[in-house]
């Protein structure tokens, strides 16, 4: 049943939680079942030679032998960690080993397409992403990032089968080996939504012993506010230490204590909110370059005070479907529209509320 029972979060694993990291997750009371899961998955397999998906893009510099060697590295990582562990389940599906860009390192992406659309559909647990405009002015704030969450969220055996894929060697000189998830794996459709749901849990006390603070949330992103420095670093405290004690890491390097603050692709200082510096490719060839530059619009269009009425020519290019590297061209009208997005960019800026004005209820 929706929402979860409350020995989920906090007290001894019963029957049907999975622990992890101290945290337990059951997919019954979320509501993540598949519907294979739990019957006969032989009666309908997944077809892992047949994509109807999108096929990620590959970098053209990568060499398919380091990209086997630094496969095996990431999968005994996943295995040492706890995140993966071998086993023969008759589930399977695609997964790639992609480039990080601008890094010397690589990342598993595993196709769960077809697994997706057996997924119950849980819908987004947040209409948006939180605005720090609506924080008070001149108050203080820190930008925190939860290390890893996906990876600190176990998933129920009878699910974690689902999530099966293989991995063949070097040459084929022996047998595929095959894994599955024991966590949250990323792709996942239900993933982001049971993580929402965890962290809120884990966060819901320290809301309630600071009622006169603030603490955004979304995804894997925090961003606690208070009146005065004192508050701050009490509610901040507080913050880190009931996400550890729930078994979850703190990016101790990305903590930011000082204006301006980063989150969510705004720029928040004590008075104003501005988009980051982000880059507008308006001359997109193909599909492929036209995904991206959608949504770094979309992303700040809301702050630039631009409709989506303004953009929809530009927005109807996606519509049209077809392969990733097929051609897309800009019509004069929608070069105008990525000209107003270039100009609002440079220009606007948001100011966060009066402190006078704000009321805890009103977030």
């Amino acid at each position: 049943m929706w929402p979860p029972s409350e020995d989920v979060v906090a007290g001894t694993p019963k029957r049907g939680i999975v622990p992890c990291n101290n945290a337990w997750v059951t997919s019954r009371d979320l509501a993540v079942l598949v519907g294979k899961a739990s019957g006969h998955p032989e009666k309908e397999s997944v077809n892992t030679n047949r994509r109807e998906g999108p096929v990620p893009k590959q970098t053209k510099d990568a060499d398919p032998e380091d990209s086997t060697r630094d496969e095996g590295d990431l999968l005994y990582s996943k295995l040492s960690k706890g995140h993966i562990t071998l086993f023969n389940s008759p589930w399977n599906t695609p997964v790639f080993v992609i480039k990080k860009p601008g890094k010397d390192k690589w990342r598993l992406l595993q196709d769960l397409w077809r697994v997706n659309v057996v997924i119950k559909d849980f819908g987004p647990l947040q209409p948006r992403m939180p605005s720090p405009m609506m924080l008070p002015r001149n108050w203080p704030l820190a930008a925190i990032d939860i290390k890893d969450c996906f990876f600190n969220i176990a998933l129920h055996p009878q699910d974690a089968l689902c999530s099966a894929f293989s991995i063949p060697l070097l040459n084929c000189q022996a047998p595929l080996r095959r894994y599955h998830w024991l966590v949250l794996p990323q792709g996942m459709k239900a993933s982001p939504s049971i993580s929402q749901w965890y962290i809120t849990k884990i966060l819901s006390p320290v809301r309630e012993w600071f009622p006169d603070c603030v603490l955004l949330h979304y995804m894997d992103d925090l961003l606690p506010c208070a009146k005065d420095l004192e508050n701050l670093d009490c509610v901040l405290k507080a913050t880190i230490s009931a996400v550890e004690e729930a078994g979850f890491g703190i990016q101790q390097d990305k903590i930011q204590f000082t204006s301006p603050w980063n989150y969510l692709g705004l720029c928040a200082q004590e008075q104003t909110v501005t988009p980051q510096q982000i880059i507008i490719k308006n001359n997109p060839k193909t599909l492929h370059e036209m995904q991206p530059l959608h949504g770094s619009i979309n992303w700040v269009r809301p702050l630039l005070g631009i409709s989506s009425e303004d953009l929809a020519l530009l927005f109807n290019i996606l519509q049209k479907t077809g392969e990733p590297n097929s051609p897309r061209s800009l019509t004069p009208e929608t070069r105008e529209a990525i000209t107003q997005v270039q100009e609002a960019l440079s220009t606007q800026q948001a100011h966060r509320i009066s402190p006078y004005a704000f009321h805890p209820n009103l977030l």
